[in-house]
């Protein structure tokens, strides 16, 4: 049973600071700066300002673009730029960003659309040409720069797809690759990718009072159109697409999946006041729908509830947890839009 919830909504546009409307990316760094990657722009915010980065041309140490597709923080607090024109490293001490050639990474053109990755097993991009790369990250004491490695390309032809909406690293096991035509599985130990997902089955979801189990193969995510995958705060992974949401049971090579109507475009979880996971799925042009992932109970929020005229062809691009509880939303046009829980700190307490 969908219901509309009452959630209160705050928005940031180019009128509080902005550089641009059109959000790709936002994340929260280490320090608590959230960091917003627009169609015209790089921005920091620390609850107060804004600080704007854009490309210069004679200006070597700029940003490589001022088109921002992908923002990733690793587990050395290093903060990826993913742009139109390449891969940037933001360099805290200088306050100046680091370009990586593109030569050196591909001899095809690099338009990155998603980073993930870690210090063990690399550094993972997609880029809209199709293709996956895996870069090792090597670091050198009294060196500014580090040495980027070429580890593996894959290609769209390995993925069953002309390109990866997103990809998503398991530590230390696998990569998670989501395309239209379905999820791929990149065994980092054996170096296999499995497109079939034979060995896996698909559960129709079924709240916890069910004792039957029934199958929903039918709605495979490899199968799929599939969009978007996060670890929750317990570790589980959780995966959007075109028919729903998948919940995966790595033990037993289970999805658990809970049908929607809506086409999906980002997701993120969260835990409610009772202590139940909710997962807060971003569609298109419908706002947002929040499912206990307990109950199956989903709360719709409106594109009114959010700010915008009833009709407008607003989406959510990306969201983006605070350490807070703040929940962000990146918009196709519409700013910044965010929820704060009653006890945020964010407006009162800038980063150290």
């Amino acid at each position: 049973q969908a219901q509309t919830a009452d959630y209160k909504f705050n928005r940031l546009t180019i009128y509080n600071g902005l550089s641009q409307n059109m959000v790709h990316c936002l994340t929260q760094d280490y320090l608590g700066y959230m960091w917003f990657g627009t169609k015209d722009g790089l921005n920091r915010y620390d609850g107060y300002t804004f600080k704007i980065y854009k490309s210069d041309l004679f200006d070597p140490a700029s940003i490589c673009d001022n088109q921002i597709n992908y923002l990733y923080e690793d587990d050395k607090h290093n903060l990826w730029i993913g742009t139109r024109k390449g891969l940037s490293l933001y360099d805290r001490e200088n306050d100046r960003f680091i370009n990586f050639e593109r030569e050196k990474i591909t001899k095809n053109s690099l338009v990155v659309n998603c980073i993930s990755g870690n210090s063990k097993d690399g550094l993972w991009i997609s880029s809209f040409g199709g293709e996956i790369i895996g870069l090792d990250i090597v670091y050198t004491p009294g060196k500014r720069t580090p040495e980027v490695k070429l580890k593996r390309i894959i290609t769209k032809a390995e993925i069953r797809n002309d390109r990866a909406e997103n990809i998503l690293l398991e530590k230390n096991d696998a990569l998670w690759i989501f395309g239209i035509n379905g999820i791929s599985h990149l065994d980092l130990r054996s170096g296999t990718i499995d497109t079939t997902g034979s060995q896996y089955q698909t559960y129709l979801f079924q709240p916890e009072s069910s004792k039957s189990r029934i199958s929903a193969n039918k709605y495979s995510p490899f199968h799929s159109p599939m969009q978007e995958g996060i670890m929750d705060e317990n570790g589980l992974l959780w995966f959007i697409g075109k028919e729903g949401l998948y919940k995966f049971d790595k033990k037993n090579r289970q999805f658990v999946f809970y049908k929607l109507n809506e086409w999906a475009k980002t997701l993120i979880s969260k835990v409610n006041n009772s202590g139940d996971t909710e997962i807060w799925i971003g569609l298109f042009y419908q706002g947002i729908n929040i499912i206990n992932t307990r109950t199956g109970h989903i709360d719709k929020v409106t594109t009114e509830s959010l700010g915008e005229e009833k009709g407008t062809d607003m989406w959510i691009t990306k969201f983006c947890k605070g350490r807070d509880g703040t929940v962000w939303l990146g918009t196709s046009g519409w700013g910044i839009i965010y929820s704060s829980p009653i006890n945020s700190m964010f407006k009162k307490e800038t980063p150290h």
